[in-house]
């Protein structure tokens, strides 16, 4: 695997997670949103999105995204994400503080959310209260930045389709761990 020759790390990341998910036929189309919409969002909500988020946006957010369980992670639910992540904060009695944003939910008790402060922002993932048992208290779990949450899902799912399929992944994690190694702008 060849590394793009781009001035920016997390555009290197970016052609080689792309590449990486169409030529394996973990997706079978991938769209972005337009800088445009990227944009209106950002001046409606007051907000400007980290740099890796953006490439997020414009690269990916827009397909079917199987590879994540076709969980939403359009513009136009980042509204919902919002509000399921204000009521699982207020029903928990706990605040994200003005720089984190939620950026996707899963049937409504939980929401990943991200800080706006980075070009590569740590994602973490809420569970609201009561989950693991009565009375839990809300779970936060950390995957690193943002380019490591994206490979921990691709291989999240991987191993379930090995799981399910008998699918042979050795190579496809191999080769995963090269995409991750220039998300987290490690020398190839």
């Amino acid at each position: 695997m060849s590394v793009p020759e781009t001035k920016d790390y997390l555009d290197d990341f970016f052609v080689l997670m792309v590449d990486f998910l169409i030529r394996n036929k973990l997706e079978s189309n991938t769209k972005g949103f337009k800088e445009e919409e990227i944009k209106n969002y950002e001046i409606e909500n007051s907000i400007k999105f980290p740099k890796a988020y953006r490439l997020f946006l414009s690269t990916l957010a827009n397909s079917d995204l199987r590879i994540f369980d076709c969980q939403d992670y359009t513009i136009s639910g980042l509204k919902y994400a919002k509000e399921v992540s204000e009521g699982l904060l207020k029903k928990d009695n706990y605040k994200l503080n003005e720089h984190q944003f939620a950026f996707t939910q899963w049937q409504g008790y939980n929401f990943y959310y991200l800080d706006l402060t980075s070009d590569n922002p740590n994602v973490k993932l809420y569970i609201e209260a009561g989950c693991a048992s009565e009375d839990s208290p809300p779970e936060i779990h950390k995957y690193g930045s943002f380019t490591d949450w994206l490979c921990k899902n691709v291989e999240i799912s991987l191993n379930l389709r090995k799981q399910l399929n008998g699918l042979k992944i050795d190579h496809l994690l191999k080769e995963l761990e090269e995409v991750k190694k220039a998300g987290n702008n490690v020398a190839q």
